[in-house]
């Protein structure tokens, strides 16, 4: 299961009734090449819910149209997803051929994971993985445009520093930076991408049938579900920098910017000469030469964080 984005913010000069995911789906959905060809009826706000029967129509939904939110894996291959998908009735005799147990009793044991439940239901909301996750999701106090514009008046080393944090193994003590301006920038946009990781993150769940006591083994994390189907479970948050995607080599491609093709059409003048030109013409020079030295941060930035 990956990738929950459950979030409404206010964003500036921009009024949407939507949620992002709501707002992703009309990306993939509309235009000549659109991913998809219709949006789908999954909810995350249902599933980050802590009512229990909306949660379960949720998983629901991602049976009947996984998208790109669900895989479901049988002895490591995927049997159930938007590339290979499955009839309700046709997975459930591929996950279960001997009829022992139940596609419903599946979403039982995936449910009470999610809510750290040992028994099925809601739980107590303690150790519910879905509230620690929205939690973490919930820490960014900026939003997305807020964010844009705070990252690019940090400097090039101070725009390095911020990924270096988020992907380090120092947890979040980070968030613990103190007052002055640069730390507080610093400090918003390690929370900005935090936040936006855990939106893009992925949750691993492994259930094993448990047939008799043979089957059990030491310290083994066990679910039992009101129909007497007993599982044994393991969880893993599958953060988006650690897919095993590790490139040796990475070739950045940056555009040519406008104030770079300026230069080169008067490759013979010096900067100010080629200042009066555009100012002549009718060119903003300053937004011209401030795009151009945003972009190349963001280049530089991307080569810090490739490294």
């Amino acid at each position: 299961m990956d990738k929950y984005r459950v979030e409404f913010q206010n964003h500036p000069g921009i009024d949407l009734p939507y949620c992002n995911n709501c707002i992703l789906q009309m990306e993939k959905c509309v235009g000549k090449g659109s991913t998809f060809t219709s949006m789908y009826d999954f909810c995350p706000l249902a599933l980050f819910s802590t009512q229990v029967r909306e949660q379960r129509e949720a998983l629901e939904s991602l049976i009947r149209d996984p998208h790109r939110n669900l895989r479901i894996f049988l002895d490591g291959k995927t049997v159930h997803s938007n590339e290979t998908f499955l009839q309700r009735d046709e997975l459930q005799s591929i996950l279960y051929p001997e009829d022992d147990c139940c596609l419903d009793d599946l979403l039982e044991g995936v449910l009470s994971v999610l809510n750290g439940s040992k028994e099925g239901g809601s739980g107590d909301g303690r150790d519910s993985l879905l509230q620690q996750l929205l939690k973490g999701q919930k820490m960014d106090e900026l939003g997305i445009v807020k964010a844009h514009q705070l990252f690019f008046t940090l400097s090039q080393k101070e725009q390095a520093e911020v990924g270096r944090k988020v992907q380090s193994q120092g947890g979040l003590s980070f968030l613990q930076d103190q007052s002055p301006v640069s730390l507080l920038k610093r400090k918003l946009s390690c929370r900005f991408f935090l936040a936006a990781t855990l939106k893009d993150c992925s949750i691993m769940i492994s259930l094993r049938l448990i047939k008799n006591d043979s089957d059990l083994q030491e310290e083994t994390d066990l679910i039992r579900l009101p129909s007497n189907k007993t599982f044994a479970y393991s969880v893993k948050i599958i953060l988006p920098f650690q897919t095993e995607f590790r490139p040796s080599k990475v070739l950045i491609v940056a555009k040519t910017t406008r104030y770079q093709m300026e230069k080169r059409l008067a490759s013979s003048v010096d900067d100010e000469t080629l200042h009066s030109i555009l100012v002549n013409r009718g060119t903003d020079y300053n937004r011209l030469l401030s795009k151009h030295n945003e972009h190349k941060a963001y280049v530089k930035y991307l080569e810090q964080l490739l490294k």
